[in-house]
């Protein structure tokens, strides 16, 4: 089978999606329009701990809001502060509150063209695209600072 230039790049970098992509076939693209917003709140937790930390601790903050997906509206309301004490660093607090934000003011197709997304992650990248394909993905590597300096100095 000859696979597209994004399914060889995913096969070569990470050993558990050149299994699935072998068995499974092409990768289809399609963005998911339902729960976008948990959808990034999840990928947000995710980063830099264990998965099953941020299972719990997603699952945590779902129960507090008392919904199966979580939505913009959720934390409309709340500080950063308020949205840390659900288990958060400030950083990720910080990023759920503006994200809703963003989602309360616009139209997730308008945000995709205003984003920058730097990730060095394939599935993380291709869990983006799910959302949307049309995410601003920018390839970066580095611990956080050189990443925060590469993006403001890139913009």
């Amino acid at each position: 089978m000859r696979f597209s230039q994004e399914e060889e790049y995913l096969r070569q970098k990470d050993k558990k999606l050149k299994k699935i992509i072998d068995t499974n076939g092409h990768i289809v693209f399609k963005p998911n329009k339902k729960n976008q917003f948990d959808t990034l709140v999840g990928i947000v937790i995710s980063q830099f701990i264990s998965t099953k930390a941020a299972n719990s601790i997603f699952k945590n903050i779902r129960e507090n809001f008392n919904s199966e997906y979580l939505n913009a509206r959720h934390f409309s309301n709340k500080s950063i502060n308020e949205i840390k004490k659900l288990g958060l660093s400030t950083n990720k607090a910080k990023t759920i509150k503006e994200l809703s934000e963003l989602f309360l003011l616009e139209n997730i197709s308008d945000l995709s063209k205003k984003l920058k997304i730097a990730t060095s992650g394939p599935r993380r990248k291709a869990q983006l695209l799910g959302i949307n394909s049309g995410f601003n993905i920018v390839p970066i590597r580095g611990n956080i600072q050189t990443r925060i300096d590469k993006m403001t100095t890139e913009n």
